[in-house]
């Protein structure tokens, strides 16, 4: 009898293995078409048939300009013909499609690494850059204020409780919010609004907020948006805080930002210079809220 209780034991291990390696390829059958889903969805919006048109067009501009010059020929045309006509017949020219394969260009602000979508900003590094999951982890919830199509969010997703991206542009919203659906990201949300405006309706506090490189677009003076952000974070919250870019002088005033941000009892954490997006150079500081009383 001990032989067929074993012999019945070893049946019931192999059909449970069976069942287990058939339930994770199921996942990662699964989460290999959510992906494919996803890219697809993305490379069909008309915001990047926009941009590969565009990217055509550019690339042909440039093409036609190129031989021009190598030749002599641009010399020549311009003394034959008005300048600005000149350049509107390259452009016409080059406005042509020549039907190129444009997936692999860049068309975003932020890359998706999980996709392998390209960016001009790699939300992979960024992440690495500012530290972000030294303050992070699943029990906090965060705040991106200007969040773009949500790339960065949906980047960090898994590694925190929430994520709200605040975004002003509708066509970014739409992506981000279907890339997400698609993905499965269930803790994330994308919102279309002014931040003055959502600010006054508005009742949650976060965890961690991002502001990275949207103070001067925002239009609000240092004191106000320094007091606006204290008050989106609960005591203890992380603030990080990124400039312009700061070889172009914008107004941005990032010193009076950050000094206004430290008025309200913010402390400096980490701070350093990213030149991840085409060799623009931009400042970010982590600061760290410790109460709710302004120092003044």
């Amino acid at each position: 009898m001990s032989g067929i209780y074993f012999a019945h034991a070893i049946i019931q291990y192999i059909y449970s293995f069976r069942l287990v390696k058939s339930k994770v390829n199921h996942n990662e059958t699964t989460g290999n078409n959510r992906k494919q889903q996803a890219i697809e969805y993305i490379l069909s919006t008309d915001y990047v048939k926009n941009q590969q048109a565009k990217a055509r067009r550019t690339k042909k501009l440039n093409a036609v300009k190129d031989f021009l010059r190598r030749t002599g020929l641009f010399d020549i045309a311009k003394k034959l013909v008005n300048k600005s006509n000149l350049q509107q017949s390259i452009q016409k020219y080059a406005a042509e499609d020549w039907g190129q394969d444009a997936a692999n260009e860049i068309y975003f602000y932020q890359s998706l690494p999980v996709l392998g979508i390209k960016g001009a900003r790699p939300s992979d590094i960024r992440t690495e850059v500012y530290r972000l999951y030294e303050f992070l982890d699943k029990s906090k919830n965060v705040l991106d204020i200007g969040c773009n199509v949500g790339f960065l969010d949906m980047t960090i997703a898994e590694h925190v409780n929430s994520v709200t991206g605040l975004e002003y542009n509708p066509v970014f919203v739409d992506i981000a919010n279907n890339t997400a659906k698609i993905l499965g990201i269930d803790n994330v949300s994308f919102v279309q609004g002014d931040f003055k405006l959502w600010c006054k309706e508005n009742t949650r506090t976060y965890d961690a907020v991002f502001s990275f490189a949207v103070h001067y677009w925002i239009g609000l003076p240092p004191e106000e948006y320094a007091a606006i952000l204290s008050k989106l974070l609960v005591p203890g919250g992380y603030l990080v805080f990124e400039s312009h870019c700061l070889t172009i002088d914008i107004g941005q005033n990032t010193d009076e930002f950050e000094k206004a941000i430290t008025l309200h009892n913010f402390t400096k954490c980490f701070s350093g210079i990213n030149n991840d997006h085409e060799g623009i150079t931009r400042s970010w500081t982590v600061f760290r809220k410790e109460n709710d009383t302004p120092a003044f």
